[in-house]
């Protein structure tokens, strides 16, 4: 009975592990090291690289301008897949690399919250994050802004306009980067 409990319990733990595993994102950093190959040839590439915000990690050595996408990768898969595209390339053969996303060079991502909002300005930008998680985050609407009319604008441009009331608006996803704003309240709204 003793061994079935530590069994489930390893079990138990090995599924938590796996259902932390951070996955790379826009505007993270990563460490990279090549290993398997003379020093000298490893400088060129060891180094701290951050993914762009379309996902790809951009001025890798030798790829001659490749764009390598990042975006959703473990840091491992990260590392796998660019074994595989140097050995594809055969420009390293037999080397293998690391990878580690880099809590200190994190260029951070971030929703920026504007207009009707007790505490605009940018916020940390968290996988998944919702719009009404933004706006809570932000300290909720002010006096002046109206829950009913809140809009996401990516790149530029409008995206839509949502409803923090009914619960259909509270789960729209936001992306790093969107900005958020909270529209004024109008002259019938208490």
């Amino acid at each position: 009975m003793t061994k079935l409990i530590l069994l489930i319990a390893a079990l138990l733990a090995t599924v938590s592990l796996h259902a932390q595993v951070a996955t790379i994102q826009p505007g993270d950093s990563v460490e990279l090291i090549l290993r398997g190959v003379p020093a000298n040839e490893a400088q060129l590439i060891n180094g701290i690289y951050v993914v762009d915000r379309s996902g790809r990690i951009i001025g890798l050595p030798f790829l001659n301008n490749q764009k390598v996408n990042a975006v959703g990768l473990s840091e491992g898969e990260l590392a796998e897949k660019l074994s595989a595209i140097y050995q594809d390339a055969q420009i390293y053969t037999s080397a293998t690399f690391s990878a580690r996303l880099d809590g200190n060079g994190k260029v951070g991502r971030t929703v920026t919250l504007g207009s009707k909002v007790k505490q605009p300005g940018p916020i940390a930008y968290r996988q998944g994050m919702t719009i009404f998680e933004a706006v809570m985050a932000a300290g909720g609407n002010d006096k002046f802004g109206s829950l009913k009319r809140v809009s996401i604008i990516r790149d530029g441009e409008t995206i839509g306009t949502y409803d923090l009331r009914s619960d259909e608006g509270k789960k729209v996803k936001l992306l790093p980067y969107d900005t958020v704003l909270v529209d004024e309240k109008n002259i019938l709204e208490p």
